[in-house]
């Protein structure tokens, strides 16, 4: 079972919506100085927000423990990993299909089906290393003194770009590029925020909460994105994948 299904075309009453919001992505997709300042402020914000994190976790809980946050990270950096590659051949594969088919709003039955399985197969891939991860510390197999349920929810933040780089994949091949570019940066300003609000106000449990709302919210915008080009989210079809 995927997560996500072919959507046929809309009735009659929707598709006035559905152009609407179709020409209203379309007429920001085409500029490039936008896209080229939003890469260049997300390139910046990454560099700044991996200072700025590090900061801030050994001025809060100490330089142990922020060691043993880069350990998870780490080993989150082999979970997304996983992918090896796929998702660039998937943007290769829907870009060529994209630009033969003279900029169809609609991509084929096929290349919808490529998506959906990517997306399924790595969404079930993370929390199921976050479960694997919860299940050590409960054993006691990977030992935490303090902060394993921030550890736990900063590990799950940490596994949520597997999901998402086959979506964000599905809309920069069709010519998405500013959409997923500016819901990156408002991510990242959001988690430097929260970030640096943990020096005088939430705890470290709310920051590991925080980040990983923030994280989950950005992936839930770019199905929102996904939807005109034909995915809709189908309701308890993510259960039953793992189920059967």
């Amino acid at each position: 079972m995927s997560l996500f299904r072919f959507h046929p075309l809309p009735a009659v009453r929707k598709r006035g919506l559905r152009s609407a919001i179709l020409a209203g992505l379309g007429r920001g997709t085409h500029s490039w100085p936008a896209l080229l300042v939003l890469k260049g402020l997300n390139a910046a914000l990454m560099a700044v927000s991996n200072f700025v994190l590090a900061y801030v976790l050994i001025r809060t809980i100490g330089l142990e423990s922020y060691a043993f946050i880069a350990g998870l990270l780490a080993v989150a950096a082999l979970v997304v990993q996983c992918d090896l590659g796929i998702t660039v051949l998937t943007f290769s594969e829907l870009r060529s299909h994209y630009l033969s088919e003279a900029h169809k709003r609609k991509a084929s039955r096929g290349d919808h089906d490529l998506v959906r399985a990517t997306v399924t197969i790595y969404t079930a891939i993370a929390p199921i290393a976050v479960a694997i991860l919860g299940a050590a510390f409960i054993a006691g197999i990977v030992p935490v003194a303090h902060h394993g349920i921030a550890y736990f929810l900063i590990f799950a933040g940490a596994v949520c770009p597997l999901p998402r780089m086959p979506l964000r994949a599905a809309i920069n091949a069709r010519d998405g590029f500013v959409w997923t570019e500016g819901v990156d940066l408002v991510r990242r300003v959001a988690i430097l925020a929260v970030t640096v609000a943990m020096l005088s106000g939430p705890s470290f449990v709310a920051y590991g909460a925080l980040s990983l709302f923030i994280w989950v919210t950005s992936i839930a915008a770019l199905v929102w994105l996904a939807r005109p080009h034909g995915f809709a989210l189908q309701s308890g079809v993510f259960l039953k994948g793992l189920l059967f």
